[in-house]
């Protein structure tokens, strides 16, 4: 991927996170209140936008030098998975996000 590819990609990952804090912010001036069930799903927008950013920056180095985490019980380490600070993994083929036990059902099959 050539630099400028990875910055525009990397700025439309940053954007999508700080629009879903601006629209947890306007949610919660808009209810007056802190809901923290919706704090907690946006936070958790912008965590998964943080680790798609980590992904695509990772994807620059070289993966002989070192491999991307897995969860426990994993054995396998695809160059397309990369995890997030919340323990799902993000699957850049196919764009997915998924929990730890889907992805080990998922390469069960």
């Amino acid at each position: 991927m050539e630099n400028r590819e990875l910055r525009r990609r990397v700025d439309e990952e940053l954007a999508r996170g700080e629009e879903c804090m601006r629209r947890l912010q306007r949610s919660m001036d808009e209810q007056g209140t802190s809901r923290p069930e919706l704090r907690d799903l946006l936070a958790r927008d912008v965590l998964t936008s943080l680790a798609n950013v980590r992904c695509l920056l990772k994807s620059e180095e070289s993966w002989s030098a070192e491999p991307p985490p897995v969860a426990a019980g994993v054995t396998e380490s695809p160059r397309s998975i990369c995890s997030s600070p919340l323990g799902d993994f993000y699957d850049k083929n196919s764009g997915t996000v998924f929990g730890d036990q889907e992805r080990r059902e998922v390469r069960k099959k």
